[in-house]
């Protein structure tokens, strides 16, 4: 739960970003993450998280398309760094899209 609050705050802090969770804004990049406790023997001292960025349109099928993933661990003390990796991550995937599929990045609503 640390990691999905400290990652919407980063998400919402980002000039670069327009954060919704609406799911009206269409087309749209879709973050998915899923966490999963990463302790057994200590619960809730980190977090394993795996984080999905998609290019979303109604006219597409399923979820879009990937434009990348990654999967990370966190620790307790690392909470909002690994909140701000992420962002990297989206911020690194948007900027793939613009450079390889500039007319998909142009239909995105500027933020």
């Amino acid at each position: 739960l640390a990691l999905s609050v400290a990652l919407r705050e980063e998400l919402s802090a980002n000039p670069q970003l327009q954060f919704d969770e609406s799911g009206v804004v269409n087309p749209r990049i879709v973050v998915i993450v899923a966490t999963v406790d990463g302790s057994v023997e200590d619960p809730g001292k980190q977090t394993a998280a795996s984080v999905n960025v998609l290019y979303d349109a109604d006219t597409l099928p399923l979820n879009g398309y990937l434009i990348t993933a990654m999967v990370q661990v966190c620790g307790i003390t690392r909470t909002h760094e690994c909140a701000r990796e992420i962002v990297g991550t989206v911020t690194s995937a948007l900027e793939k899209l613009r450079d390889e599929h500039p007319d998909l990045s142009s239909s995105l609503q500027p933020p």
